[in-house]
């Protein structure tokens, strides 16, 4: 018998004497052996594939929860969208807008109080300047400084400067120009005639703009000082429209003017009260400093002032050239007053007409109080 282990032939069929395992023995542990192999085998392939249909599953449930989590991103994003889109709409739907009011809103939803104001102040130019204003009323009226809109013999003698400084900038230049022209006849250098010629048309170009200037001013003055003692004020919005104010009211004993708007539905601020409101509370201004249109400072009301019987509210809120007329108002978006003045030679120290003696000029006014 041939051993199956080692080999070995022998005629024993009990035991091998080469390696000395016994036969049954080494046989009965082989097959067990192999027994536990294949159930070992056929226990892992099983297991294997019960974790497959495990992972299966797994991996499908989460590409399912990609797809319905992305699905609902872009959802929200797109509802975001559409909310930022309609909220003019909405908000002009709830408060019933329509007119320029509507216009304003679509233009620029506000997203809070002071945002909402500046809807309701316009940027007054003039002739010989800037100023600010705002809606008093939805019928339009616009409640500005006295200053800004009523010229006198003061400003009529600035313009008379201006013009004559233009004209004699011009004939300079026109001069300058019949000289250079003069040189060019005598050139014959190329390299002279290029920079003689470069002159002509640097000076030609300066001058057309000085003369576009004089124009202009040309036509201020003979406004004011040919035309109404009210010209066509231009009233400029926020969404920038423009309109001429052709009728004017002028306070006698304040520094006040009333425009009149021949529009409907114009988005108006709320009337504060100077009484209820504390020292040191803080203010906003909206107004257009230095041509820079609607532009919004703040501080705090430093005091209530007196002189000569006018009522004042001290401010350190920036009050600068092009925001007189301009509206102070509290952290509520409700106006308190109008700017007026800033001390000159004085930082911060401004002051503003209290919007109670603005109430009691203009009585036909129908000011909001809510």
């Amino acid at each position: 018998m041939k051993c199956p282990k080692c080999g070995h032939e022998q005629e024993s069929d009990f035991e091998c004497f080469s390696c000395g395992i016994i036969f049954e023995k080494y046989l009965k542990s082989k097959n067990e052996a192999t027994e536990k192999s294949v159930f070992t085998e056929i226990a892992t392939n099983s297991e294997v594939k019960s974790k497959n249909k495990v992972v299966i599953p797994a991996i499908v449930i989460f590409f399912l929860i990609l797809f319905f989590s992305v699905k609902s991103l872009m959802f929200n994003n797109t509802e975001n969208n559409e909310i930022n889109i309609t909220k003019a709409s909405e908000e002009i739907r709830e408060k019933k807008l329509n007119g320029i009011a509507q216009k304003l809103h679509e233009y620029k939803a506000p997203r809070n109080n002071i945002e909402e104001s500046m809807l309701a102040t316009v940027f007054i130019e003039t002739p010989w300047g800037f100023g600010s204003g705002f809606f008093a009323d939805e019928k339009c009226n616009i409640i500005t400084n006295k200053h800004v809109v009523e010229f006198d013999d003061q400003k009529i003698k600035q313009l008379e400067l201006q013009i004559d400084f233009l004209k004699t900038m011009t004939e300079r230049h026109e001069n300058q120009i019949t000289r250079y022209k003069k040189d060019l006849e005598y050139q014959t250098a190329e390299d002279q005639v290029l920079i003689i010629n470069k002159l002509i048309n640097d000076t030609e170009q300066r001058l057309e703009i000085l003369e576009k200037q004089l124009h202009i001013f040309e036509e201020k003055f003979n406004q004011v000082r040919f035309g109404t003692n009210f010209i066509d004020l231009k009233i400029i919005l926020f969404d920038n429209s423009e309109y001429l104010i052709r009728e004017v009211e002028i306070s006698e004993k304040h520094d006040l003017a009333l425009l009149r708007l021949d529009e409907e539905n114009c988005p108006c601020l709320k009337v504060g009260s100077t009484d209820k409101t504390e020292i040191g509370s803080k203010v906003y201004t909206v107004g257009s400093p230095s041509g820079l249109t609607y532009t919004v400072t703040s501080g705090i009301i430093s005091g209530i002032r007196k002189n000569e019987d006018e009522k004042y509210i001290q401010t350190d809120a920036p009050i600068n050239p092009g925001n007189s007329g301009g509206p102070l108002l509290d952290s509520n978006g409700k106006v308190l007053g109008i700017n007026t003045l800033k001390l000159v030679g004085v930082e911060g120290i401004g002051l503003a007409i209290p919007i109670e003696t603005v109430m009691e000029e203009f009585n036909e006014v129908d000011f909001k109080l809510n």
